[in-house]
C-alpha cells in the first residue's frame, strides 16, 4: 500500500515540476522579450546560441537547466500567443503549481501519515455516493442470558510475564467479562484463535490484540510481507474453540 502511494505521488510530482519549469521559461521569454534576440539570426545554430545566452541571467529563476527540448518548444511561440499573453493569469497558474508541488513533497516526506489519511479521505469524498448493497438481519427480541449476567471478571494481559487472564494484575487489554465470555487472541504473525475465559494463561510476548469476539466490529490491520505492505479491513467470523487461524494469506507480520 505504501509503495503504491509513493508511486502515485511521484508521478504528479514529476508532472508538476515539468509544468512549473515550462511556465517559468515561457514567462521569461515573453516578459524579457528574448524572442527579439533571434530576429537577426540566419542559422539554426545561431538561434540556439542566442536563446541560451539570453537565458543565462535567469538561470536562478529556472527550476532546472534549459534543455534542447525546451528550446524546440520555445521556438514555435506565435506572435498572436505573445500578444494575448496574460501575465497575471500566468503567475497565478505558476503559484497554483508551486502550492500543489509543495503538498506532494510534504506527502512524500510523511508517507506513513498520508497512507493512513488517504483511505479516510476517499471514504469522506465518495462514501455518500455509494449505497449499501447488503441488508442487516433482524435481531430477535428474546433476552440473552449472557447480556444480563454480571460482568464479574476483569481480564488483562501482562506482557512481562506473558500471561493473560482474570487472575493477572495488569493494565494492557484490560476488559470486563462474564463467565460466559470467550477471548479472541491475535498474534504478531497474523494467527488468531478463540479460547475459554482464562484464569491465567501463558500466551507469549507476540500478542497484539485480545478481547471478547464481536462479529459487528470492523478491524483495520496493517501488515507486511517480503513483497509489500497492505491495509486490510475485515470482521472476525465464526471460529472453532482453540483452533488456530490466520489473517494473512502468506507469511507476514502485523505492523
Amino acid at each position: 500500500m505504501v509503495k503504491f502511494l509513493r508511486c502515485e505521488l511521484e508521478l504528479p510530482q514529476q508532472q508538476l515540476e515539468q509544468e512549473l519549469h515550462h511556465r517559468t521559461w515561457e514567462r521569461i521569454s515573453i516578459e524579457e522579450p528574448l524572442y527579439k534576440r533571434i530576429e537577426q539570426c540566419r542559422t539554426a545554430e545561431a538561434i540556439r546560441n542566442a536563446i541560451v545566452d539570453g537565458f543565462k541571467p535567469f538561470q536562478a529563476a529556472l527550476t532546472k537547466p534549459l534543455t534542447d527540448e525546451d528550446i524546440d518548444h520555445l521556438l514555435p511561440l506565435r506572435i498572436r500567443r505573445i500578444s494575448l499573453f496574460d501575465m497575471e493569469q500566468h503567475r497565478q497558474e505558476m503559484e497554483t503549481a508551486r502550492t500543489e508541488l509543495a503538498q506532494v513533497r510534504r506527502n512524500l516526506k510523511n508517507l506513513t501519515a498520508y497512507a493512513i489519511a488517504h483511505p479516510e479521505s476517499l471514504l469522506e469524498r465518495y462514501g455518500p455516493q455509494v449505497t449499501r448493497r447488503t441488508t442487516q438481519s433482524a435481531r430477535h427480541t428474546e433476552v440473552d442470558t449472557r447480556a444480563v449476567v454480571l460482568k464479574a471478571f476483569t481480564v488483562s494481559y501482562d506482557r512481562e510475564s506473558e500471561h493473560l487472564g482474570y487472575k493477572v494484575a495488569a493494565d494492557e487489554f484490560k476488559c470486563e467479562c462474564t463467565c460466559y465470555d470467550r477471548m479472541l487472541l491475535v498474534f504478531r504473525d497474523g494467527t488468531y484463535k478463540l479460547v475459554e475465559l482464562p484464569e491465567k494463561l501463558s500466551v507469549g510476548s507476540d500478542l497484539v490484540w485480545c478481547g471478547p469476539p464481536d462479529r459487528a466490529r470492523v478491524f483495520t490491520c496493517v501488515y507486511t510481507d517480503r513483497r509489500a505492505t497492505y491495509i486490510k479491513r475485515f470482521v472476525f467470523g465464526g471460529m472453532i474453540l482453540n483452533k488456530l487461524y490466520s489473517l494473512l494469506s502468506d507469511k507476514g507480520r502485523i505492523l
